[in-house]
């Protein structure tokens, strides 16, 4: 942990309490203004975090790279179209590659705060904080930049079919989304089993899940590996079956090759969250959906990197604890304050990710 070993992160984690305090003293004072207050100062602290930064993350470096050779030649552009194109501005504009990564971190972070702005009616600044502060937000903003703004359209697109009933603004989005990784495709089409299941079996699949993952943090379950892609190849797409099976067996990065602390701090959000759910449960389609992706990660957990697949239903539990939020200080606001410190800690303040940017430097 970089407070113990840092001073300055052991000063920024201080500006995080603070933060954190004045945000539930916001909740029980019913003060919009404070809320908004905490909500503008923590995106602008942000903006100077990204453009005081010493380094880079490790995908970082590929994506400047990426934009350098855009700049030189067109061709062969490896990425998808909405990366593409958000590449022709940044060269439209005339974006020095020296400043690229930074300015594609500030795009992020704006996007994310429109993105709470828009969904989060009231008590934006503790949903904010809790995106912020995480190990979800460091990996998303210095390292895998398709999948984070993929990420935060496809929160738009959900919010706005499922809160506005807006089908315009959610094929919209989801488009978008799509644009950026091609593999929320398969997001959406478990969003499509929300409305298929009966709405009793939510609260059973959670608890199968919750079981699950305290069990694999102890013992190995990757009957994934054992699925046969053939039917790929009958279709006339092998290349995309290897391409499938090569990620799926490969090892790097997996689950299984951590620590068995690593494990935990991996699966911390998802086990509390589901923990702290089951106990509360609504029937509610964030609160379904966000079921089923962690099963679905879960289903994956062996594959390279599988990690980065629960990031679709992580980034839904600081909005699914919004609604849970009232005035007044409970148990469900103490939760979720346990968890905003706890996950800060072992995500935010413990990742190599914030030693790559800032330590190394």
């Amino acid at each position: 942990m970089y407070i113990i070993s840092d001073i300055n992160f052991f000063l920024f984690f201080l500006i995080f309490l603070f933060l954190v305090f004045f945000s539930v003293f916001s909740i029980i004072k019913s003060s919009i203004i404070i809320d908004r207050t905490i909500f503008y100062f923590s995106f602008f602290l942000f903006v100077l975090f990204i453009l005081n930064k010493t380094g880079h993350g490790v995908d970082e470096i590929t994506y400047l790279n990426s934009y350098k050779d855009f700049l030189v030649n067109k061709n062969g552009f490896k990425f998808e179209i909405g990366f593409e194109i958000l590449y022709d501005f940044l060269e439209l504009i005339n974006l020095n590659p020296i400043y690229f990564n930074s300015i594609i971190s500030i795009l992020l972070l704006t996007l994310m705060f429109f993105v709470v702005n828009k969904v989060v009616t009231k008590n934006r600044s503790i949903v904010f904080l809790m995106l912020i502060f995480s190990g979800l937000y460091l990996d998303l903003s210095f390292n895998i930049y398709r999948q984070a703004f993929s990420c935060l359209f496809f929160i738009l697109s959900i919010y706005y079919f499922t809160e506005r009933k807006d089908k315009k603004n959610f094929f919209l989005f989801f488009v978008i989304s799509i644009s950026f990784h091609w593999s929320v495709s398969i997001i959406y089409v478990i969003f499509i089993l929300l409305f298929l299941f009966p709405k009793s079996i939510y609260k059973k699949l959670l608890l199968l899940s919750i079981i699950l993952h305290f069990i694999v943090i102890i013992y190995p379950i990757n009957g994934i590996k054992y699925i046969d892609f053939t039917f790929l190849e009958m279709l006339g797409i092998g290349d995309i079956s290897n391409g499938i099976k090569g990620y799926i067996l490969n090892s790097d990065g997996s689950f299984y090759n951590t620590t068995f602390v690593w494990k935990i701090i991996i699966l911390f959000p998802v086990i509390y969250s589901s923990i702290f759910i089951y106990f509360n449960y609504r029937n509610d389609k964030y609160i379904n959906y966000y079921i089923l992706l962690i099963l679905y990660s879960f289903v994956f957990i062996g594959m390279s990197y599988s990690f980065r697949n629960y990031y679709w239903a992580i980034i839904f539990i600081p909005f699914i604890f919004s609604k849970y939020i009232s005035n007044k200080v409970d148990y469900n606001l103490i939760f979720i304050i346990i968890f905003m410190i706890v996950n800060a800690i072992l995500g935010f303040y413990s990742s190599s990710i914030l030693k790559s940017i800032y330590l190394s430097g």
